[in-house]
């Protein structure tokens, strides 16, 4: 598993290098997501979709900003 998980992670870095070298579409589109995910966990009530918006944005900051 672990030849699989750095094939996994060698892919994210190749498309994350290319979608910010370019400013793709893709990515401005990704920025827009994390902008709607932020307005949407102020607005939300609900602790466990909370929790869940909460991580979507981890997911999507863990691509915008590798380590």
């Amino acid at each position: 598993m672990d030849l699989l998980e750095n094939e996994k992670r060698t892919c994210l870095q190749v498309i994350n290098q290319y979608n910010h070298k370019y400013n793709t579409a893709e990515l401005k589109k990704m920025y827009e997501l994390y902008d709607y995910l932020n307005i949407q966990i102020d607005n939300e009530t609900n602790p466990a979709v909370k929790l869940q918006i909460k991580e979507d944005i981890e997911l999507l900051m863990n691509y915008l900003m590798p380590i």
